[in-house]
């Protein structure tokens, strides 16, 4: 018997996505002589469901695993870098394909492109450092502090009292009264 056969089809929320529905045939050579609807091939006595195929994402929320989190400090570190690149900057590196391997991930997920070079990828990230930083930081906001920055803040500055100079402590202090000024506070 040979499987074919696709179509789309909508789901009740009105999302497009691809639906398989295999056909179950007849085969010349098979001598297999079961039972089927007239024209359409079909195996009446076998009923397969339709099984939903994922489309792929546009871009997906900064949930990365431990290995993609330093494929993308260290792609972000160099600006762009081939797969030798980020092996070297990675800790205890898994091999070159496993890398070659979550690029491709994060290239799909939509966090990196690529680009052959001297037959060579070079990977570089899709969203410039500073966006991505006020993303991280966001997340992190949400997650352990109730999505309040002060408490951010009151724990950056308890947890690094002994580290601040006097000229940090000024620093942020003009910083907290231009907010307040610009009318942020």
């Amino acid at each position: 018997m040979y499987v074919s056969g696709t179509r789309l089809d909508s789901l009740r929320s009105g999302i497009r996505v691809k639906m398989c529905r295999p056909r179950l045939t007849n085969a010349p050579h098979s001598g297999n002589n079961l039972p089927t609807t007239p024209g359409s091939g079909r195996d009446v006595r076998h009923s397969t469901p339709e099984v939903p195929v994922t489309p792929k994402k546009e871009f997906q929320e900064h949930r990365f695993s431990r290995r993609e989190r330093q494929i993308m400090q260290a792609v972000y570190r160099t600006g762009r870098a081939t797969v030798a690149e980020i092996v070297a900057l990675i800790p205890d590196p898994p091999t070159p394909d496993a890398i070659r391997r979550l690029c491709s991930i994060l290239e799909r997920k939509g966090h990196l492109k690529s680009r052959l070079a001297n037959n060579r990828r070079v990977y570089a990230p899709t969203v410039g450092s500073g966006k991505a930083r006020r993303k991280a930081l966001e997340n992190v906001v949400e997650t352990f502090f109730s999505g309040s920055p002060h408490m951010l803040v009151a724990t950056l500055l308890d947890s690094h009292r002994d580290r601040l100079s006097p000229e940090d402590i000024r620093r942020l202090s003009r910083m907290i009264d231009e907010a307040e000024k610009d009318g942020r506070s």
